[in-house]
């Protein structure tokens, strides 16, 4: 298992960005709140470096796993 890193929330629109120095070619898995996200409610935007989580609330809690 890689690396579990908690993503920063860019805003309210449920943009999280990655730490400085990563880009979501090195994530294996986007996780909300524990759950894997299914392809097709995210986005990779920001040059690779932040995701739109589509299904985010305010409270969520969104990580990755490091390939």
């Amino acid at each position: 298992m890689g690396k579990i890193i908690e993503l920063i929330r860019a805003d309210e629109s449920g943009v999280y960005a990655l730490p400085e120095g990563l880009s979501f070619d090195s994530v294996d898995v986007i996780l909300l709140n524990g759950n894997p996200v299914a392809e097709g409610r995210y986005a990779i935007v920001a040059n690779n470096t932040a995701v739109d989580i589509f299904d985010a609330q305010d409270d969520s809690v969104v990580t990755v796993i490091l390939a």
